[in-house]
């Protein structure tokens, strides 16, 4: 069955197929709004970072604090996908000078201004509603309201970097370097990167896992 999907701000009405034949809402939520929604973006974050390639052993509680605090930043964006009532994928971001440390570092390492970039933290679907344009157009949203707004010049995000021959990767799992991120515009910056380290499913102790920055220039 093909079903409406309605797309906010950015897209007018468009149809894709998905299991059930519910129609998608996207909706965008900033700043204290995001509050509404802190328990459903958590149960959902905590469902797709305990997948591969991240396999993050985190827990809920620690979701919800990290996402509640998205709602103390005034710049903070959110938009979720929703089939009825149940939140099944989301794009957040805030500006990259308002975001963690972490991300903040490789950055001002290489003295680039940071106060140029708008991070986009999550960028995350249930494996049901993948590959519909569903992805694409969550972003979509977030960056129709960054080029609107023009306060920042590029707009960066932070992907796991894993070996082909990494000991932990499903042999059903395709090995592509971040075709969403190529197709949305962005480019890669191995140089701009970092370690994190934090306990694999399944495991107990700590682990180093290398994220690299992507950007996509807003000027171009």
């Amino acid at each position: 069955m093909m079903i409406k999907v309605l797309l906010a701000l950015v897209f007018s009405i468009s149809s894709f197929t998905l299991c059930n034949g519910n129609p998608i809402q996207l909706e965008v939520f900033r700043g204290q709004e995001i509050k509404k929604y802190v328990s459903e973006f958590a149960s959902l974050c905590h469902t797709i970072y305990a997948e591969y390639p991240y396999l993050y052993d985190g827990e809920h509680a620690g979701y919800e604090t990290y996402i509640n605090s998205y709602g103390d930043l005034p710049n903070s964006i959110l938009c979720l996908a929703f089939d009825g009532d149940q939140v099944v994928g989301a794009c957040s971001g805030m500006p990259l000078s308002e975001s963690r440390e972490d991300y903040q570092g490789p950055f001002l390492k290489e003295n680039i201004d940071i106060h140029h970039f708008f991070y986009i933290s999550e960028l995350i679907l249930l494996p049901d509603y993948r590959r519909k344009g569903i992805g694409e157009n969550l972003y979509a949203n977030i960056e129709d309201i960054v080029r609107k707004e023009k306060l920042y010049s590029a707009i960066t995000c932070c992907n796991i970097q894993v070996a082909k021959d990494d000991p932990n990767m499903p042999k059903d799992y395709r090995y592509i370097d971040y075709p969403l991120w190529i197709k949305l515009g962005f480019n890669k910056y191995p140089h701009l990167s970092y370690d994190s380290y934090w306990v694999n499913v399944g495991e107990k102790d700590d682990s180093p896992h290398h994220l690299v920055f992507w950007i996509k220039n807003l000027k171009d």
